[in-house]
């Protein structure tokens, strides 16, 4: 994190998702927490990395969903 005189003020690290997860598809912030959603090419396999900046915790979980004959929009 920087300040508006672009100061250092903060970092925080978090453990990578597999290399497989190529693209961002969202994000969401709520206060000091940021999440940014991956998928993988086919897009059956979604993960996430979430950092919290005030207290320095981080998580990063893979998320897998059957899809039975239906198609990902």
């Amino acid at each position: 994190m920087y300040n508006s005189n672009f100061e250092k003020i903060g970092e925080a690290t978090a453990t990578h998702l597999k290399r497989k997860y190529k693209e961002t598809i969202g994000y969401t912030v709520d206060g000091s927490r940021y999440t940014l959603v991956f998928a993988t090419d086919s897009r059956k396999k979604f993960g996430y990395v979430s950092i919290d900046l005030t207290n320095n915790q981080s998580s990063t979980e893979e998320i897998e969903f059957e899809f039975d004959g239906e198609k990902y929009l």
